[in-house]
């Protein structure tokens, strides 16, 4: 209809606020304002794989760990954090949904890295493990 307005790009708070529109009016039409609408905004949920290279690898060898962050509607962005156990590896950021560390300091034996992706406020957390083996 001519004359409608709306707004678009603007970012809505999680939980989001009661909404309402309004329109100004002009001078072929009469001003005007919608009934109030409660708008609930839910995050999205987010999935986690976690794999390494080489594996089994041997002492002193780079490895390297891939993360791959991915949600059903939006591209995740921002850090995710490699441990072993409470024992932080490295951080690092997410580039297309993928993310990657590569250390050659693990111990002989079997050992259970995590990468976890701790979200924003429009994206859940999530993490996955992996058991890299190195003789």
């Amino acid at each position: 209809m001519a004359g409608d307005r709306c707004q678009r790009g603007r970012k809505i708070p999680t939980p989001a606020p009661f909404l309402h529109a309004v329109y100004l009016g002009d001078a072929a039409y009469q001003g005007s304002t919608s009934a109030v609408v409660n708008q609930v905004v839910l995050e999205t949920t987010s999935r986690a794989t976690l794999t390494s290279s080489p594996n089994p690898s041997m002492q002193g060898q780079a490895v390297t760990f891939s993360a791959k962050i991915s949600s059903p509607t939006v591209m995740p962005t921002g850090p995710v954090t490699f441990t072993v156990g409470k024992t932080v590896l490295g951080t690092a950021q997410l580039n297309r949904g993928k993310a990657t560390l590569t250390i050659s300091s693990l111990p002989v034996g079997s050992t259970k890295v995590t990468a976890t992706y701790y979200g924003n406020s429009n994206i859940a957390k999530s993490s996955a493990s992996v058991t890299q083996n190195v003789q």
